[in-house]
């Protein structure tokens, strides 16, 4: 499962037990989620992880901090890790 930045949601949540109540809400959703993300094929697989990959570059470029709060909540959810990105195939 992926890692969530206990640092931003702290800054989220305005407190330490906001920012844990919302990690436990990301970690149930994930639970959700994860086992369909499973069950896509791997070419859909691959682009949906690309494409949040692509998109925590482009947030981490921006100077609003909600970017890449953004970005690790939806990591979380679909359980994406912090592998490198890998080569587009074709």
């Amino acid at each position: 499962m992926a890692v969530v930045d206990r640092g931003a949601l702290h800054y989220l949540g305005g407190s330490v037990m906001a920012g844990k109540a919302l990690l436990n809400v990301l970690k149930a959703a994930g639970k959700l989620v994860g086992p369909i993300m499973e069950l896509l094929s791997p070419k859909i697989r691959e682009a949906l992880v690309r494409f949040v990959l692509e998109w925590e570059v482009d947030a981490k470029a921006t100077p609003n901090l909600y970017d890449d709060v953004g970005v690790d909540m939806v990591r979380a959810i679909l359980g994406i890790d912090d592998k490198p990105l890998p080569p587009k195939a074709g």
